[in-house]
């Protein structure tokens, strides 16, 4: 069965969104992790904190803005918005965006998040 535990108002409408899994050896140390893309190259890793019983913000990217105008290759407009997939054994998540650009989210280990957690928001966007 289904419990609500939280809610949230998000700033944005979801444009797609995947669950990647990891820790699958241990069960006892599974954490899924829910990615979240918004128009046009916004992505959020969300974890569930069992500290604060909510979700919290595990990774956060942003390929929009001056500094990434070169992926849109000219054009203003796209038929349609992020697709996020992830790999079944929970190693990475890709995200397309702006219709022909693919971004990769590696996981550094089982059941501790994606790569980027401890940098910065522009080295997090970096190393994806």
């Amino acid at each position: 069965s289904l419990e609500l535990v939280c809610h949230y108002r998000l700033h944005g409408n979801v444009e797609s969104m995947a669950v990647i899994s990891t820790g699958a050896g241990d069960s006892s140390r599974r954490r899924d992790s829910i990615i979240l893309a918004f128009r046009d190259a916004k992505i959020s890793v969300l974890e569930f904190d069992d500290s604060v019983h909510g979700l919290r913000a595990s990774s956060l990217h942003c390929f929009e803005g001056p500094d990434w105008l070169y992926l849109k290759r000219g054009r203003a407009s796209f038929a349609r918005g992020p697709l996020v997939k992830v790999d079944p054994q929970g190693r990475c998540g890709g995200v397309l965006v702006y219709d022909l650009q693919m971004i990769i989210l590696k996981t550094v280990q089982a059941g501790t998040g994606l790569v980027g957690d401890e940098e910065g928001l522009t080295s997090g966007a970096a190393a994806a």
